[in-house]
This record gives structure tokens, sequence and C-alpha cells, in this order.
């Protein structure tokens, strides 16, 4: 054997023999050991692997253009769809069939005219319809178990009836809202009830209590509204009492409350979007609800509406429903809610807007899916070189390496993914040079672009590298990986360059 291929392969066997006995701590010294790739089992398996040069790349040459890009070999073998949207079909939502089941209900139904509740604002119209109206009411309950009225409400055929009421901002009050047909005779049916207990949602205090009736008789009806204190009464905190007419246009009216609550299912990859509804009254509530399912992949759940509704100052929001029928508000930021396995309900209103489009809205649902796929497709910041016979991309210590890939989840590439992205050097103790890490998120197309700083080399390692001129070479061997939600890619290894030595 000649002198110079016993060198080789002595610098060979040593080469692997020490990055195993450095790489094995450091695969121990990370968290959720079993989810992370075993750098040191891929790092040994390079230097038997005949083929795996062309697993990276085409190039063995030492000096290329440091600012270059390149594409790592499985580039070619990610076969991502593009995400859809999900616009939900009429046949896709399915109301509940029933009327509100009342089931605390004492509210004394005799139209006693010192109980009727007075007008608060001038009648506002809400569209250019004539018949079509909006107006609140203020007043006091200030008795417990007392009620108060408004009577008559006549509604026309084809036309909505829309009932909210603000309540005080007091753990010690509750009121509930109760919507009754009047016959010819004064004889009551009772056909909606709202009967949330108080919550305190914080400054929005409890969700405000909602009736409604779309009439589809041919004939004209009338209605009252009665207003009830369950528990409390209070000569200084007032309720508000919302009443919207109009023509319907809406063919899942009336679901004032979340007892009427229309179920959808979201999307498996991409978004659901709801856009065959609409707000007829300023005091109109649209409820939904959906699962979330026990094993979800994704961690938080955007919901927005178009552009037209936000101007008009529509708003959604999300509630649990708990045991004892109490509405808890979701906290929501910038549109995104944090959701755990359940049952959730969404409300669209416009109580606090100044008008209605009449117009379809578009309700967009958007979970922030966990990847289960993630590759890393192009490294820039180096080059590739050659040591020993192993091709790698080599980076300089002390510098940068640009990492871009892309994630997905269900075979669709996945937009706005939370991706860290981790250059390590094993020859560093401190973690903080060890592990290198940069957050970034995915692009629409799924694509992450990630600039990672690397640590100074140790020149654990070195290669001759001979020819006319001779130089020494000193460098690490080290890794990256990406991962996000419930994905990790492969350690690819890299060779982190510390300085090279004329030699003449």
């Amino acid at each position: 054997m000649k002198k110079k291929n016993l060198r080789k392969l002595c610098s060979l066997f040593l080469s692997v023999l020490v990055m195993t006995f450095i790489l094995i701590p450091t695969a121990q010294a990370k968290e959720n050991i079993d989810k992370k790739p075993r750098f040191e089992d891929f790092i040994s398996s390079i230097f038997i692997q005949d083929d795996y040069q062309s697993y990276f790349a085409d190039s063995d040459t030492l000096n290329v253009d440091p600012n270059s890009s390149v594409t790592i070999g499985n580039k070619g073998n990610i076969n991502l769809k593009k995400p859809t949207t999900h616009y939900v079909s009429k046949d896709e939502l399915t109301p509940r069939i029933g009327k509100r089941i009342a089931t605390r209900i004492i509210v004394n139904t005799s139209l006693d005219p010192k109980k009727e509740i007075k007008r608060s604002e001038q009648l506002r119209a809400t569209t250019v319809v004539d018949s079509s109206f909006y107006t609140t009411f203020t007043d006091y309950l200030t008795t417990e178990g007392e009620s108060k009225y408004v009577y008559p409400i006549n509604l026309s055929n084809g036309q909505v009836l829309h009932a909210q009421l603000d309540l005080p901002n007091s753990s010690e009050l509750d009121y509930d809202l109760y919507l009754f047909e009047v016959d010819g005779e004064g004889n009551m049916t009772l056909v909606d009830a709202s009967e949330y207990p108080t919550y305190i949602n914080g400054i929005s205090g409890t969700l405000s209590e909602a009736v409604g009736i779309y009439n589809t008789n041919e004939a004209d009806k009338t209605y009252a509204v009665f207003v009830q204190s369950y528990i409390g009464s209070s000569i200084s905190q007032s309720f508000k009492l919302h009443i919207g007419i109009n023509t319907n246009t809406d063919p899942y009216e009336a679901d004032e409350n979340v007892a009427k609550a229309i179920n959808f299912t979201l999307n498996q990859s991409g978004s659901t979007a709801i856009n065959v509804r609409s707000l007829n009254t300023m005091c109109d509530n649209d409820w939904f609800t959906f699962t979330v399912p026990s094993d979800p992949d994704y961690s938080r759940v955007a919901f927005t509406l178009d552009e037209s509704s936000t101007v008009m100052r529509y708003k959604v929001e999300v509630y649990t429903n708990l045991s004892d029928g109490s509405m808890v508000k979701e906290i929501m930021t910038d549109n995104k809610v944090s959701l755990s396995p359940g049952r959730y309900y969404v409300r669209v209103a416009s109580t606090d807007g100044n008008a209605i489009t009449r117009t379809n809205y578009t309700l967009t649902v958007s979970p922030e899916y966990l990847a289960d796929e993630i590759y890393i497709t192009e490294f820039g910041g180096g080059g590739y070189a050659t040591y020993y016979g192993t091709t790698l991309y080599r980076v300089n210590g002390s510098s940068t390496i640009t990492v871009k890939g892309v994630a997905g989840v269900n075979g669709y590439v996945l937009p706005n993914a939370t991706i860290t992205v981790t250059v390590f050097n094993p020859n560093w103790d401190p973690t903080d040079l060890k592990y290198r890490t940069a957050t970034v998120t995915t692009d629409g197309q799924g694509i992450f672009t990630a600039t990672v700083n690397t640590s100074p080399s140790t020149a654990s390692m070195s290669c001759l590298i001979s020819g006319a001129i001779s130089f020494m070479h000193y460098y690490d061997i080290g890794g990256v990986y990406a991962e996000s939600g419930n994905a990790i890619t492969d350690v690819v290894p890299i060779y982190i360059f510390a300085y090279s030595i004329y030699l003449g």
C-alpha cells in the first residue's frame, strides 16, 4: 500500500472515531432526542456510501463562488400541491332543527303598560327598503324577577325580526330575552328564547342575548319582546335592547343565538370560506359551529372577514360553550385564536357598526396547520468542497449560511408555517456556540429562507490538498436541519471552514 493512501486511510479512521465520540453526547444534549435526527449515524454513513456525493451535488470542486447558491438533490423528489380555499356550499352547512327550548322562563307575559319599554333613539333605516328599521331602547330592571317588553312589533311576509339585549357588565346580574308571537286575541306563544348564564369576558362583558324570527307566512305577524331579570336587579346599571326588521336575504335566518348555530367542517388543507350568508339588520347575529378534532394538525386558527364587511365594522368572535351554558369568548390576537380539541362557536355581527352591506359576507377560517413534511432544498453563502473523497457543502466559521426549503401538510404546501433552522457544530460545549438557529415563516407557496450565523470553526479536522501548490485545510464537520410542527428534516452535514496553511 502506498504511503500516501495509508495516510488518507488513517486520517479517515481517526475522523470517524473522533466524530463518533464527539457527536453522541451532543445528540443527548438536545431535548426530545427521539425526534431529532441522529447526526452521528448520518456522518458515519457518508464515509461508506459510494453514491452519497451525488445526493448533494455533482460538483467536487474546492474553489467556488462564495456567494453562489446550490440545490440539494432531493428537490426533484418533492411532490406538494398548492393549497386551496374550499368555499362551503349551502348543502354543506347543517342547520339545527327545532325551536329553542326555554329552560328557566318565569316571565310575566301580561302587557302591563307600566312595563312597556320606551324607545330611546329615533328610528333608523338600515337599507333603502322603506319597511326596514333599526332602533334601540334603554331601561332598568329594578327588582329581581321583573320583566319589561316591547309590543307590538309587526312583521310582514318575507321579513326577519332581530332583537339583541346588551347586559350590564356585572357578574351579579343575569337577564334573559324572550320572543313571543301574539295572536289577535292577545294569546302569546313562545317562539325564541336566549338564556345565557352571565359570564364576564373582560371589558366586553357577558355575551348579548339575542332572539329572532323569519316570517314565511303570507299573513302579517305580531310579536312581543320581553326582557327578564333572572338574577339580580339594578337602579343604576341599564340594559340596552336593539330591535331590527328587514326583508330577509339569508336562507338560514333566524339563528340569533348559539342554540341555532349552523355546523360546518374545516377543510383538511388550506382555508374554509363561507360566502352564502348576509347580515340583514344592525342587530343580526349569525352563528356557526365547528369541531377541532382530538389530534389536530394545527395550533391556531385565523378568522377573517372580507374587506367590504370589515369597512362596515362587521366583527367575528369565537366562543366556547361551558357545561352550564355560559359563553366564554376566546382571546383573539391578530384575528387568530389558539384552540384545543373541542367544539367552538363563531359569531358574526355588526351591532357596533354603522351600516350593513346587505350582500353576502365572506368568512374565511384558516387553520395554522402543523407541517408533516419539510425539506431543505438549497444552500447559499458557501460552496462545495471535497475532503477525503466526500463532498459536502462548505461555509466559513463565524459567517452565515442561507438555507432554503419548503414545508407541507397533507400533501399540500403550507403557507405561514413557523420554521426553525438549526446549524450546529458539535465541537463546542457552550450551547449558544454549538447550536445557532433562525426562525422564519413560509411564504404563500410554503417556501422558507433562513440566514443562520455559524459558530467559529475549532479546526478539529484537517485535510492535505496536494498539487502544484499544496495547502492544509482545517475545518469542522457540522450539520443543518429544519423543523416545523410535527416534521423535521434529516441532518445535512456541512464543512465549517477554519483556515488553510500554505505548504508550498
